[in-house]
């Protein structure tokens, strides 16, 4: 699974729309949809953003090989 992907699962996970996630990221709506689509051009400080928001590990969001789940959500969240 892709970082943007992987993006949008969290947010799922967490039962919240991107409005709500991109005003707390202090974002547009828009800017953020860009975000769940082409996640792989942005940059460090988004993430961390998004991170802090969403109240995850940053290493869990680019663990790449650990699938975006609601079990491993809890294990990784902060």
């Amino acid at each position: 699974m892709d970082l943007a992907p992987r993006i949008r699962k969290i947010r799922e996970i967490k039962g919240r729309k991107q409005i709500t996630v991109a005003l707390a990221m202090n974002v547009t709506q828009q800017a953020y949809s860009c975000l769940e689509q082409r996640a792989d051009n942005c940059r460090l400080e988004t993430l961390k953003r998004f991170c802090e928001v969403m109240e995850v590990e940053l290493s869990y969001l680019v663990a790449l090989d650990v699938p975006v789940t609601e079990e491993t959500f809890e294990r990784f969240g902060t």
